[in-house]
């Protein structure tokens, strides 16, 4: 992303601030419902679902409505992306329009790693921990294919960090530092977050496993980590966020749960967008499966299901995330950024 783009997003991330002026500035790309694992905590619950996907021209006229709109973020994320035959190429396409493209992969998929050099910007590796306790999760021999995936990328040059989904088998402190470990060896930055309660019964099942006290536990030992100097992705502020979330974790928050003196955080549907591989279009991750927060672009296009989408009144919700924070210019998270440049 070149500093013009990035003072166009500035500004317009400013504009919505001063006067409520909604844009996708980024975008999360469900490219494809297969997924070759069956993490029992996926927000979007692809191996229970029809693992169908939008063809590549359907794809790329997504991708030039939200160009249009004002996105130039995209996410590439599934189910597994890797599993597209033509990924490399809808990357490239994104590419060339001058988008910044960001891949979440769960790094079992080598082929497609090494093409995507000098095409793609980032990519996102799923790990949850040491070797035993990640393939507990994700399934047996996953832990030495992410590796092999994240040695494929150093060697092409790739940008990456781990991201990891915490749990109820990995949220102890050992598995924690463990990560932050495997994340300074390779020179790179961790994210983490808690499994978060979608609209899909396998998932709430799972994420109410840990309970809000221990997952505020782990929020101060990331807290605490981060002030010692840890490969932490997350800021300061998007933690400490997270850590004095006033109502349950697996509850959105809007004006009528959350007390009277707080005030509206999030920007999720206000300045970004998630795109379920059915056509569905839902302010972020926790709306996924829920009928109230979500609009279809098959039947609407992007622009319309955009504008329909306005009418989500959530006000914000206990996850450590600093995309929102960055896009109300939040000055600890927009220096956290450069900050990860060193890792």
């Amino acid at each position: 992303m070149n500093s013009l783009q990035k003072i166009q997003i500035g500004l317009k991330a400013l504009r919505y601030k001063l006067f409520k002026v909604r844009a996708p500035l980024l975008v999360s790309l469900s490219a494809t419902g297969r997924c070759n694992l069956k993490c029992p905590y996926c927000y979007i619950n692809v191996y229970s679902r029809e693992p169908v996907e939008p063809s590549g021209e359907e794809l790329k006229k997504y991708i030039d409505d939200f160009y249009a709109l004002g996105t130039r973020i995209f996410f590439l994320q599934g189910g597994e992306p890797l599993m597209r035959k033509d990924i490399v190429e809808i990357a490239g396409y994104i590419k060339k329009k001058g988008g910044y493209v960001s891949v979440s992969t769960n790094g079992t998929i080598h082929p497609s790693i090494a093409h995507l050099k000098g095409i793609i910007d980032h990519i996102e590796f799923s790990l949850d921990g040491s070797p035993e306790i990640n393939d507990k999760t994700r399934g047996g021999g996953v832990f030495a294919k992410i590796m092999q995936a994240a040695g494929i990328a150093r060697e092409q040059g790739i940008k990456f960090h781990f991201h990891s989904v915490l749990n109820v088998h990995n949220c102890e402190e050992a598995q924690i530092r463990f990560i932050a470990d495997l994340a300074r060896q390779h020179g790179t930055f961790f994210t983490a977050c808690f499994a978060t309660s979608s609209g899909y019964e396998n998932n709430q099942v799972f994420t109410r496993l840990v309970s809000d006290e221990k997952q505020k536990t782990t929020y101060r030992l990331l807290l605490r980590m981060k002030k010692e100097g840890a490969p932490v992705g997350m800021s300061v502020y998007a933690l400490e966020h997270a850590l004095g979330w006033p109502i349950p974790y697996n509850v959105i928050g809007d004006k009528d749960n959350l007390p009277t003196c707080y005030k509206e955080r999030c920007l999720h549907g206000r300045l970004t967008a998630w795109f379920d591989h059915e056509g569905w279009m839902y302010p972020c991750t926790l709306a996924f499966g829920r009928e109230g927060f979500r609009e279809n672009i098959r039947e609407l296009g992007v622009k319309e299901a955009w504008r329909r989408l306005s009418k989500i009144k959530c006000i914000d919700c206990g996850i450590a995330t600093d995309i929102t924070s960055i896009f109300n210019l939040r000055f600890e998270s927009l220096i956290d950024i450069l900050l990860k440049k060193k890792y």
